[in-house]
């Protein structure tokens, strides 16, 4: 997965990004959902893509708030991402 990530600091996200799923390229799928960020910089998020698909997630951000690490917590799925603050 690659793509772009905006969360407002209101708790709100929206992206577009491009997957591969089994070796399958689908480009350009947006997503929007909500985020909870903890006082250690630890937090969730929860994405719903345009076909009405949910994914959880969990997340750090690093000591100088510019990278974040993302891991889907859904069973049987294996994605991790890091971010950077651009």
């Amino acid at each position: 997965m690659i793509g772009v990530l905006t969360a407002d600091g209101n708790g709100n996200i929206s992206g577009v990004e491009t997957l591969s799923v089994n070796g399958v390229i689908t480009s350009g799928v947006s997503l929007t959902g909500t985020y909870t960020m903890n006082a250690d910089c630890t937090g969730s998020i929860v994405t719903t893509a345009p076909d009405g698909a949910v994914t959880d997630h969990d997340f750090v951000l690093d000591d100088t708030k510019k990278e974040i690490r993302i891991i889907v917590t859904k069973s049987g799925a294996v994605v991790v991402c890091t971010g950077r603050k651009q």
